[in-house]
């Protein structure tokens, strides 16, 4: 499988080289010597409010009153170290820490180490390559429902790495995009390690590898529109879990769980009133189980998006996302049937930020998220349906 992805790979590639044409003739491109690097430190404090921190359904096995609200402090502090070696050369180093601390219920805390390393060629004004790395450690245990502590945790490593290839089509006289605009197309290939911390057995691991091709389109309408169009897919492979039967069972062969994920997106942006824009998504998702199906399931996601400039130093936006997914063969456990399982999300949020200070951004943050499921009965372990809100406020220094 591994083989096949490389292929598609290179086989992009010389699609996008077909477009374009590399010679010396067509770009003359000086690379001259123009070192310069920033150092920019920066730091996030944030209070909030939590309505449904163990996400909670309204009722459990005649159980009621199972929401529990909290207050917490999210916080952050790194760096991001850009640079630009020469004319063609760019590179960014970025670190950053989070944590997370809940006032009552400590055992949902949360911290987490980030490191990512980017650098760019341009080859000429028409051709770009990126290559990419990032490594990411998390703490984070898990709990049901009612805010039991679990013996499946959270907590992971991943480390995550792959070239970019950009290619921008300018539009001129006799081209496709001659009334349009630019065109670019973005051709990348992401490899994926992610290894949990499993407490002992007899707790199987969930760790995994993951090959990610992804090929995007962005095409200017005018001035100011966009059209955008993607294609996804990925393949994991998990090391120790085994794929489950039809029934939903643990194979007796030793076959490990195996899933495919593909993607196709199409999406608009508009910009008005030069301080305005918004956007339009959807996405149709699939994800397929190798084995017997069990995890198979597609799903439909529409977004809508608002960003808008209130004064040159008050920003507001607002995000609105809905899903809907339907499993091909795993049953919600129903009184008196077995229909197939389904999960509709709602999620929504509003920001709003303001610049203080040239050093100084304040923050105001609500998000409100919905999960609706057809299960009726169901074990402490799994997710059912659940209403949580969060509220925050906070700042960002830039040092």
């Amino acid at each position: 499988m591994q083989k096949s992805i490389l292929i598609f790979y290179l086989l992009g590639v010389f699609i996008l080289a077909a477009t374009g044409n590399l010679s010396a003739q067509e770009e003359k491109y000086r690379d001259r010597q123009s070192l310069k690097i920033e150092f920019l430190p920066f730091a996030d404090l944030h209070y909030g409010l939590q309505s449904n921190v163990f996400k909670s359904p309204e009722t459990y096995d005649t159980q009621t009153g199972l929401e529990k609200s909290d207050s917490f402090i999210h916080y952050k502090a790194g760096f991001d170290i850009k640079g630009r070696l020469t004319k063609k050369n760019r590179f960014k180093i970025g670190y950053e820490y989070e944590g997370i601390r809940y006032s009552s219920y400590t055992v949902l805390n949360e911290f987490s180490n980030k490191a990512d390393v980017d650098w760019g060629y341009r080859f000429t004004r028409r051709w770009k390559l990126k290559l990419s790395a990032d490594f990411k450690q998390k703490d984070k245990k898990a709990t049901d429902i009612l805010g039991g502590e679990l013996q499946q945790r959270y907590s992971y490593n991943k480390f995550l790495f792959g070239p970019t290839l950009i290619h921008r089509i300018l539009p001129r006289a006799g081209s496709f995009n001659e009334n349009w605009g630019e065109t670019k197309i973005r051709l990348s290939y992401k490899r994926k390690n992610k290894d949990y911390k499993e407490p002992a057995p007899p707790t199987l691991s969930l760790d995994y590898t993951q090959d990610r091709i992804n090929l995007g389109l962005i095409q200017k309408a005018g001035k100011n529109q966009k059209v955008k169009l993607g294609y996804d897919h990925r393949f994991r492979k998990y090391k120790n879990d085994l794929a489950k039967t039809w029934q939903g069972d643990d194979n007796s062969e030793g076959i490990k769980r195996k899933q495919n994920y593909q993607t196709v997106s199409v999406g608009y942006e508009v910009k008005f009133y030069k301080k305005a824009k918004f956007e339009l998504g959807y996405d149709f998702k699939r994800r397929i189980d190798l084995y017997q199906d069990y995890y198979t399931y597609t799903a439909n996601i529409f977004a809508a998006g608002l960003e808008y400039d209130l004064t040159p130093t008050t920003h507001f936006k607002t995000k609105l996302e809905y899903e809907s997914r339907k499993y091909k063969i795993r049953a919600a456990p129903v009184v008196g049937s077995n229909p197939a399982l389904t999960y509709k999300y709602f999620d929504f949020s509003l920001g709003l930020s303001q610049q203080v200070l040239s050093f100084l951004d304040l923050y105001l943050n609500y998000e409100l998220g919905h999960r609706d499921t057809n299960v009726e009965e169901e074990s402490l372990i799994t997710r059912r349906g659940y209403r949580d809100s969060i509220i925050s406020g906070g700042l960002r220094l830039y040092f």
